[in-house]
């Protein structure tokens, strides 16, 4: 009797638990996307900073679409700085309406 009742219920447990896991695993796939992590994956010429042929091989975001608003010191180049000024930017924007 008590393995009829057992073996659901660790079956239910097993399948809460892997779902709480893989939801995690999900929100720390959110943290790889800062600003510097960005930079460092589109940077082909490793030098901490995205020029305009660089920020247009980004599949999402506006980096391409956004360059001149972003580069916020017209150098040409976006840095970490200036991608985390943008994204708070556009956060609080975002909050605002």
């Amino acid at each position: 009797m008590k393995d009829n009742i057992l073996k659901p219920l660790m079956l239910v447990i097993l399948i809460s638990l892997t779902i709480g896991l893989s939801a995690n695993n999900q929100c720390k796939g959110d943290r790889s996307r800062t600003p510097k992590k960005i930079i460092q994956k589109l940077d082909t010429n490793k030098d901490g900073k995205l020029s305009k042929e660089e920020a247009s091989k980004a599949t999402r975001g506006p980096l391409s679409s956004s360059f001149i608003s972003i580069d916020s010191n017209s150098d040409g180049y976006i840095d970490a700085s200036e991608l985390t000024a943008y994204h708070n930017s556009a956060s609080r924007q975002r909050k605002s309406k």
